[in-house]
Formats: C-alpha cells, structure tokens, sequence
C-alpha cells in the first residue's frame, strides 16, 4: 500500500542507506570494470552513482522484497512448511503463556496478549498462522483489521482514505511507513551483500576470474565480510518487527478516524438499481462497504436469495437456483476465495 510521496529526505532516506549497503557488495566488481575500462575519473563519482541506482532498483523492488520477506510466495515448499510449524510452535507458547499467567495471576499475561495480536485472527476470533513468517503474520493482523472491523478491504479502501487524510497525518504516516520500509530495505540489501561476498570469496579461493581477483581480499577477509552482513541483515529484521507493529497500530487508527468519511453511496445506490431493490440502501453501513468493495474492485453483485455472486451486467437475467440463504462468509479470505472461484467460472 504504498502510495506517491515527495522527493525529500524520506526519499533519499530509503534510496541512499540500503542503496550503500548494497554498493558495498558491488564496488569490487565496479572498481574492475571502472579499470577494464580506462575510467582515470576520481573513484567517488561512479561509487555515488552506484549508491543511487543500487538504493532506486531495491526501492522499485518494493513489492517483491515484502512479498519476500511477508512469506507470501518465493518461497520452496518444504521451507515454508519448516517455518509455518515454528510460528504455529511459536504461536502455541504464546497462548500457554497467557494461561499461566492468568493462573498465577500475574502481569505476565497482559505482554503474552500483546505478543499474540501479532498474529491475525480467523473465523472464529481465535488468533492463527498463516504466513511462515513473523514479518507476514504482523502485517497480515493489522492489514485485516478494517475488513474484520469495518469489512473495508484494506488494500482497495486505503487509496480512499488517503484522499480524506490532511497534510499532517499524510506526513505523519509517511514519516512512520519510511522508516518501517528503511529497516526491511536495509535488511535485504545485507542479506544480497552477504551472499555476493560468498561469492567473492569463491572466486578469490579459486583465483578465477584472475582479473577480478585483484579487487577482491582473501577468502578469509571475504567469508568474515559476509557473516558480519547475513548478520547484520538478520538482526535489522528483528528489530524492524517493533517498528511495523508500531506502524501497524497506526495503519489500523487511520481506519477508525477516517472511516466514515469514504463516501460510497453513489456506489450504493447504483448497486440498488441494478438489481431493483431498494432495501440495499437500507443496508448496515457494513454490508454496504463491502458491497460497494466487491462491485467496484469485481464488478460483481451479491444475490440476496440465492447468494450466488454475478456480474453486474447479468444481474437481470438472474434466476434464482437456490432460495436456501446461505451463511456468508465471515473472513475477507472467504470473501475473497469466493470470489475468485466465480471469476473462476466466468473467465
């Protein structure tokens, strides 16, 4: 949910820090070309450069890196299993902590309670696993939240708030997501240095290439390199959990404050004459936020007999099949499971 923000020091703040990290596993190999191709420059300059187009390529990466590091895809299936059972574990102590506590009577419970809001809630309002990561299950719980609260689709409703939001909390939300996507950009571009000083460390073991291995330092000096970076990246991402929970609770105020200020009634009353029932208007503001979701985002309408879900252009052709209503689902994965499988069907 990233969104235009201005060319300033936030800018240059998530361009220039991961960008140098990242430059310092490249400047072996740009000193080898810088030389291979007769640059008599100062070394400063094309290093600088390095820095903004390292910092520009991680930045447009944005998308890939969350995906990445939320376990949402990228990953084998075997490792993603691993990691899923050890938040599952995780979750688990989580919640025999809470029970011991409150047992014994302690204060031990309210931290344990704090700890399991990092998890998002299913169904039946009972926390759960769905990413293999701590990173996934965090953003997964705040990003939930609208739909859970407000069924305000969080991706789809956001771009909406954000037009009703005033400069200041405009800045003040893009102060907090810089600094959460600082860390998560720093972490990564760690991890990339870490794996290509392995690399540099191969080739100068190796001494192959024989040019290159002029610009790199011995194996020894390289491997060290690369430990203190996997490490380094390892540790930003722990730290950045606190960061993205903090920011997660702002993300869900936004959605308190702002909420009633998206206007959809235009969307309502379309929907309504559409299928010819002016009982729509009538709805709860929640069933009309994600009726207006759903038409606007899919282009699709909820029969209300039948329950079956139609496109909007079809919808007077409609017959029923089935008068029996059928229980909606009550979780915007439901929501959206059914949804695909009627695109499914049309498509």
């Amino acid at each position: 949910m990233k969104l235009p923000f201005d060319f300033g020091v936030k800018l240059l703040f998530r361009l220039l820090v991961p960008g140098f990290i990242l430059s310092l596993g490249l400047f072996p190999l740009v000193r080898f070309i810088l030389d291979s191709g007769g640059w008599a420059l100062g070394r400063e300059y094309p290093f600088w450069v390095t820095v903004a187009v390292s910092g520009w390529l991680i930045d447009i990466s944005d998308m890939a890196i969350y995906t990445l590091y939320e376990g949402r895809r990228f990953w084998p299936k075997h490792l993603r299993n691993l990691f899923l059972s050890r938040e599952t574990r995780r979750l688990e102590r989580i919640k025999q902590s809470i029970k011991t506590s409150e047992q014994q009577g302690g204060l031990g419970a309210a931290e344990a309670y704090f700890d399991a809001r990092r998890f998002p809630l299913d169904e039946d309002g009972t926390y759960t696993v769905l990413y293999p990561s701590r990173l996934g299950n965090l953003m997964a719980a705040y990003e939930d939240y609208p739909y859970r609260v407000y069924a305000m689709d969080s991706v789809f409703y956001w771009y909406r708030i954000w037009l009703n939001m005033d400069k200041d909390a405009r800045e003040e939300y893009d102060n907090k997501q810089a600094l959460a996507d600082s860390t998560i950009y720093v972490s990564f571009a760690s991890y990339v240095v870490g794996l290509l000083w392995v690399i540099w460390a191969i080739i100068s073991f190796l001494q192959a290439p024989s040019l290159l291995v002029g610009y790199i330092p011995g194996p020894r000096v390289s491997l060290m390199l690369s430990v203190g970076f996997l490490l380094t990246g390892f540790l930003i991402y722990r730290g950045s959990l606190h960061l993205h929970a903090e920011f997660g609770e702002f993300f869900k105020s936004l959605f308190d404050v702002y909420e009633n200020q998206v206007d959809i009634s235009q969307i309502v009353k379309e929907v309504s004459d559409l299928k010819g029932d002016p009982s729509i208007l009538k709805l709860s503001r929640k069933d009309q936020l994600e009726l207006a979701w759903r038409y606007m985002q899919y282009g699709l309408i909820r029969c209300g007999e039948c329950d079956e879900l139609l496109l909007a252009a079809s919808i007077g052709d409609h017959v029923c099949k089935s008068q029996a209503n059928l229980q909606r689902p009550t979780t915007k994965a439901a929501s959206l499971d059914r949804i695909i499988s009627k695109l499914k069907e049309l498509f």
